[in-house]
């Protein structure tokens, strides 16, 4: 077989760099938890005023499209739509505390992170997010997302990740994640593992670099 795509049975099939591949044809499970009630709704936020944007406006949006490039799977570099940059830069705001924005602010990205590393502890129930060194004091959001737990072994995450908190940068030596990391996915269990970032969202809405760890359950 050289060539197959679409459903097959309860399964799906398709071509990747490394051939043909079967996966479970699963069904997305639509969760009501409050953290992803709560994101639901700034998205509602964001479009309601999208949609009262005039021509000039959305102008003004499309001429920053080409200081946002993006990377997809394959490495080609492609843009966002004036009408997603909007949506982005808005929901980093809006998690980061801020009012939303009609005009597209100057691009400045938040401060790096330092090293981030994070323990999930059964017996203790929590998922401890530390930075090495500790974080300076900064008015700051940082922003957490995170995968689903994971086999071992998986070493890319794709359309998993999901947004699971926003935490001012007040200096803390550690950010206990585990209760809004259950809103959203269920407990991690042995022997699965979980992947996380972080980054700091600046007044201007560009997120800045990435900090990554992967934790094992």
């Amino acid at each position: 077989m050289t060539e197959a795509y679409g459903k097959m049975g309860g399964n799906i099939v398709g071509k990747n760099h490394f051939g043909i591949y079967v996966k479970k044809n699963s069904k997305p499970i639509n969760r009501h938890s409050v953290t992803q009630q709560y994101q639901r709704g700034l998205y509602n936020q964001i479009v309601r005023v999208w949609v009262t944007l005039t021509t000039a406006q959305v102008s003004l949006w499309l001429s920053q499209v080409a200081n946002y490039p993006r990377t997809n799977n394959i490495g080609n570099v492609y843009y966002p739509t004036p009408y997603n940059l909007f949506l982005e830069l808005n929901l980093n705001l809006l998690l980061a505390g801020h009012s939303i924005l009609t005009v597209p602010p100057a691009k400045a990205l938040g401060a790096a992170l330092p090293a981030l590393g994070v323990v999930i502890n059964q017996f203790s129930g929590t998922i401890i997010a530390s930075f090495s060194p500790s974080l300076p004091h900064s008015t700051d959001v940082i922003i957490f997302a995170a995968s689903p737990p994971v086999s071992q072994g998986t070493n890319v995450i794709h359309q998993q990740w999901r947004n699971i908190g926003g935490f001012p940068n007040s200096g803390q030596t550690y950010i206990d994640l585990a209760a809004d990391y259950s809103s959203i996915f269920h407990w991690p269990l042995p022997p699965s593992m979980v992947f996380f970032k972080a980054w700091n969202i600046s007044t201007a809405a560009s997120p800045g670099p990435l900090a990554t760890a992967l934790a094992s359950a």
